[in-house]
């Protein structure tokens, strides 16, 4: 069988949760979950879960900037799954009114994960690939930050 996350050492910070995070990632992608997009609250159209959180999305699947592209393949993919797979779970419990914390850790790690790749490599793209990057990053930190202030907030309700 083929090894999905070579090097996920970076992807499992929050404390104790690697072995969950492990058996998340790995059956989200074996099972094809990541790529589906979630349905709208009416019940009419599919949304990808991406697009959600204001980031570019196309077929369900996140449609990274150039600026995360062409980052080391091998420390930059584990955590950009991470981060789509998050993206998807947590759009898709919000939707049903309540979101584990831990995805949002994972995610929010993942983005802080992605900076500290992304910034080294600043002054070696263009202004415009590292700036598109960051807003990129940005994005999925706000959105991902949002909803856990909302779950965290008295009566933890969502619009």
């Amino acid at each position: 069988m083929k090894q999905i996350l070579p090097g996920a050492r970076r992807a499992t910070r929050p404390s104790g949760s690697s072995g969950v995070w492990k058996w998340l990632i790995a059956s989200a992608l074996i099972v094809g979950i990541a790529p589906v997009p979630v349905q709208a609250q009416d019940g009419t159209s599919p949304i990808a879960a991406a697009s959600l959180f204001g980031l570019p999305a196309a077929n369900g699947r996140v449609q990274w900037p150039m600026g995360l592209s062409i980052l080391p393949t091998n420390e930059a993919k584990p955590l950009c799954d991470q981060l789509e797979v998050v993206l998807y779970y947590v759009a898709t419990q919000a939707a049903e009114g309540k979101v584990n914390p831990l995805f949002i850790d994972f995610g929010l790690q993942a983005v802080d994960d992605l900076r500290q790749l992304l910034k080294p490599r600043e002054l070696r793209m263009t202004e415009a690939t590292y700036a598109e990057a960051v807003r990129f990053l940005d994005r999925a930190e706000r959105g991902l930050t949002k909803i856990k202030t909302m779950e965290t907030s008295p009566g933890g309700a969502y619009p």
